[in-house]
């Protein structure tokens, strides 16, 4: 075990809430930042769950802490992402947006009994955005009761980066969102992810246009063929992607936040 952050060497990975390290061979911490400390428990638990019902999640082997910060010890995944094989080879596209899909279905037909319940946790997100006011909430809450819960393994944040295409497949990374529900719900976020999202502002117009319609084109591939294998009943796809566009005001900021705000207030009738 390392006595030190600096005994672990440089980062092999970073994102938002943790950076990843180099541990024994074949294995790699995930150390969570401190104000992300109290997701390790949750991540570590939903990561072997996933693993434990068929998901191609990487393996986990315990929890360790290094200077005071914990951390998940982990399978060493080696391969690209989906998105950075996309970037660099776009001709592909079409092919990796139809086995996100595919890839996302097959989770969806994995109970995830054990995982927190989709429902109360939309419900706990849609209540604490302050962008919204009552008649909103109340629209969107009303929404929420009427649908359909669910059971099954839903990653809630399922996208391109988060899979890596390694020589044995893909397998899928981040467990730390995920939820037991209906698997409409998670296409929905899905979805909402590729169409809000903000891109860099440090790009050209030109680079950004580019990028724009490739994710246009993506979203439309991957909605396609999921529709094809889910067949979800199109109110019921509609009516989950408000719930989730509310849900997700209180994580962002503009211009996401407005487009959400606008979409929801469109479907709930207080526009």
């Amino acid at each position: 075990m390392a006595r030190s952050i600096a005994d672990l060497g440089a980062p092999i990975g970073s994102g938002r809430t943790a950076e990843i390290y180099a541990w024994e061979p074949g294995r790699a911490l995930k150390l969570f930042r401190p104000d992300h400390a109290h997701d390790v428990e949750e991540e570590h638990a939903a990561t072997r769950l996933a693993g434990e019902r068929g998901a191609p999640a990487p393996e986990v082997f315990g929890i360790e802490e290094v200077e005071g910060r914990p951390g998940i010890v982990m399978e060493r995944v080696e391969g690209e992402s989906m998105l950075a094989l996309m970037v660099r080879k776009p001709w592909r596209t079409r092919g990796y947006s139809r086995l996100l899909a595919e890839l996302q279905w097959d989770l969806h037909q994995l109970r995830a009994t054990g995982l927190r319940d989709q429902k109360p946790e939309l419900r706990h997100d849609i209540e604490r955005g302050a962008a919204l006011s009552d008649a909103d909430k109340a629209g969107v809450l009303d929404l929420l009761d009427r649908l359909p819960a669910g059971d099954r393994l839903c990653h809630w944040d399922f996208h391109p980066d988060n899979i890596i295409m390694t020589p044995r497949g893909p397998v899928i990374i981040d467990w730390i969102t995920a939820q037991a529900g209906n698997p409409v719900a998670d296409f929905g976020r899905t979805t909402v992810l590729f169409a809000a999202a903000t891109l860099p502002d440090y790009m050209n117009r030109w680079k950004i246009a580019l990028l724009e319609r490739a994710r246009r084109y993506c979203t439309e591939v991957y909605a396609a063929r999921y529709r094809q294998l889910a067949r979800p009943d199109p109110r019921e796809r509609r009516d989950w992607r408000t719930v989730v566009c509310a849900a997700r005001l209180y994580e962002v900021g503009n211009p996401e936040h407005d487009r959400l705000l606008a979409l929801v207030r469109e479907q709930v009738g207080t526009a």
